[in-house]
């Protein structure tokens, strides 16, 4: 019997390969997917949760998926959160269980004293390379443009964007040990910093070979006269970058719009996806652009962005995946996609594969089989949509907001302070299976590498953080 499956694994590897539905380095997995879905039981699990540190913060702070506060790699876990006093700090767990704590401001205890500000759009994101340095970015709201503090938490001017800083990012001096501290990196003049403008909802993800990705809301270009109609539209758009650990700098994934007015162009950007529209009331330039990207188990990348393609109140979101780290993008179909900035007009060259009208927000994922889901909302309730081979379907079945493969091929979904398990995306009847839950803020690197959860839970008053690990286990 043993050979038969194994036989038969093999078979669907060619079919898949030499029909194209998938490409030849993703065959095999798409062979074990289709052969564990088939055959392997799923044993029933729960999860256990550990404390591996915790933070006091000021009360009513929040805790959302849209940033990445928490990172994890070979066993050691990291945090960057602000304090009581909303300084941010970070903290380390070690492999060894030593929880180890610093301040992010190279420069605190200074009578400048930097703290961040208090809104959703200041939270902050971490992602750790391969070396084992931990990349920080964060408390940017349209960072970059020369927007003034607002609320009495103006800026020290090392890190005023009208004047010296670019971005807030920071790197780890040392790496796998925040001891030594952290070195600003976000300097107009930093050579270390990610090419790029007008930050806002910046996310770091880490794919299965530890390369890692930072993602924002940005600009795709400074107009030279903004009295000329139109000069406004389409300046936002979503920007991909890569880290390279030997140059120690980031890339842009993608390229500079073509824009219709390409006289009145001060600078434009290298971007991965925009499109010349927006909100009808903004004079067509503002997109909301929480868009990520999202790794399965075959090391696809998976990208999707809700955006107002008409200048109306309603978004449209489209996907793409990339097998090479972003150099070259398909559709859901399989159609390439022959340039960028990937596109939302569905009319243009380079569109992304539509999937359905939207109500903000975005997450994507994608199983074993190399099959997407996308959301198409804030909520679980605005619905995923599942590629079933030829067209976007609804799939109810499927809970939460966002998705995370594991390493065995399984995916998870939160819903609210639920996890809920999920074997595949095949078939319209998904039987996820609820775990419990309450961890926020999950690293999508960490799950990929270990199998594990980690992210933060936060108590009822929300004046602290739990730093927790929490691990599949079978009942």
């Amino acid at each position: 019997m043993m050979k038969e499956r194994k036989r038969w694994g093999i078979g669907i590897q060619k079919v898949a390969a030499v029909a194209g539905i998938f490409p030849k380095h993703v065959a095999a997995g798409v062979a074990l997917g289709v052969c564990i879905g088939l055959f392997a039981e799923a044993r029933a699990q729960k999860i256990e949760r550990h404390v591996l540190a915790e933070q006091t913060t000021f009360p009513g702070h929040s805790v959302t998926d849209v940033y990445t506060p928490v990172g994890h790699a070979r066993g050691h876990t990291f945090l960057v959160t602000p304090d009581e006093n909303h300084h941010p700090v970070v903290i380390q767990a070690t492999p060894s269980g030593e929880v180890r704590k610093v301040f992010l401001d190279p420069e605190h205890g200074v009578e400048d004293a930097y703290r961040a500000f208090p809104d959703p759009h200041n939270h902050f994101s971490l992602g750790v390379d391969k070396r084992g340095y931990v990349h920080i970015t964060g408390d940017m709201h349209q960072f970059g443009s020369g927007h003034a503090r607002h609320g009495g938490f103006p800026y020290p001017e090392r890190y005023d964007d009208k004047k010296n800083a670019a971005m807030l990012y920071w790197r780890s001096v040392e790496p796998w040990d925040i001891t030594a501290g952290f070195r600003f990196m976000g300097a107009k003049d930093s050579p270390y910093r990610m090419p790029g403008a007008s930050w806002t909802y910046g996310r770091f993800a880490r794919d299965r070979d530890g390369e890692l990705y930072y993602s924002s809301r940005v600009r795709s270009k400074w107009a030279k006269d903004y009295r000329i109609p139109g000069s406004r539209q389409g300046a936002m758009a979503f920007g991909l970058y890569r880290y390279d650990v030997d140059s120690e700098r980031w890339r842009a994934v993608g390229a500079a719009p073509a824009f219709p007015n390409p006289d009145n162009v001060a600078q434009a950007f290298d971007v991965l996806y925009w499109t010349h529209s927006g909100r009808a009331d903004t004079g067509q330039s503002y997109q909301a652009y929480q868009a990520q990207v999202n790794f399965d188990v075959n090391n696809r990348m998976h990208f999707n962005a809700s955006s107002y393609v008409e200048p109306g109140e309603v978004s449209q979101m489209s996907y793409a995946y990339s097998d090479d780290g972003g150099e070259t993008w398909y559709r859901a179909d399989g159609s390439r996609i022959p340039g960028l900035p990937l596109r939302g007009e569905q009319d243009e060259e380079n569109h992304a594969h539509f999937v359905a009208n939207s109500a903000g927000g975005s997450a994507v994922i994608g199983d074993r089989g190399g099959r997407p889901a996308s959301s198409t909302g804030h909520s679980a309730r605005s619905g995923w949509r599942v590629w079933n081979g030829s067209e976007w379907v609804v799939n109810t079945s499927i809970p939460g907001y966002r998705g995370y493969a594991r390493p065995d091929g399984r995916l998870f979904f939160t819903a609210g302070w639920g996890i809920w398990l999920v074997d595949d995306l095949a078939g319209e009847d998904v039987r996820p299976r609820r775990l419990g839950g309450g961890i926020r803020s999950i690293c999508q690197g960490g799950v990929l590498e270990t199998g594990n959860i980690y992210g933060v839970l936060m108590n009822s008053e929300r004046t602290k953080l739990s730093l927790v690990k929490g691990e599949f286990v079978e009942e």
